[in-house]
């Protein structure tokens, strides 16, 4: 059978008593009861997640109107390449059907489309005619002033 437990402490399985011991704080209360007063008192703030936006993204800041902006848009599989007058690339890779990327920096914008046929270019607002700047599928452009 086990041990019997007595009111001060626990009966060691070599008979020996181990004594419960109480912390208190400076006026009296018990450790337990500080702590459990204490994290009733604190708030949990949870991390934020990549899924979350910063302020910056909500607030709905108006893109910074020194910049000239494009966009294109994508009805199949395209190789794109958009490079600045500074030579910052503002988009490499492949698009699929439905992409759909706003760019800003500044003009003129160099662009190659490696299926030209599935882009749509649009600067300033206006759509870019691609036709005449593509040979065997793929268009090489600049585009702005």
């Amino acid at each position: 059978s086990d041990p019997p437990l007595t009111e001060l402490g626990v009966t060691e399985p070599n008979g020996q008593e181990q004594q419960d011991i109480s912390v208190s704080t400076a006026n009296g209360e018990s450790a337990a009861a500080a702590r459990a007063q204490q994290g009733e008192q604190e708030q949990f703030t949870p991390p934020l997640t990549d899924l979350q936006a910063t302020s910056d993204e909500v607030s709905g800041d108006t893109p910074d109107s020194s910049l000239d902006r494009i966009q294109l848009s994508f009805t199949g599989l395209c190789y794109t390449s958009v490079i600045d007058a500074t030579g910052t690339t503002l988009y490499i890779g492949t698009a699929n059907a439905g992409d759909r990327h706003e760019l800003e920096g500044k003009a003129p914008f160099d662009i190659v489309l490696g299926h030209a046929a599935m882009a749509t270019v649009t600067y300033q607002g206006e759509e870019v005619a691609l036709g005449s700047r593509t040979r065997n599928r793929i268009a090489r452009l600049s585009v702005g002033p």
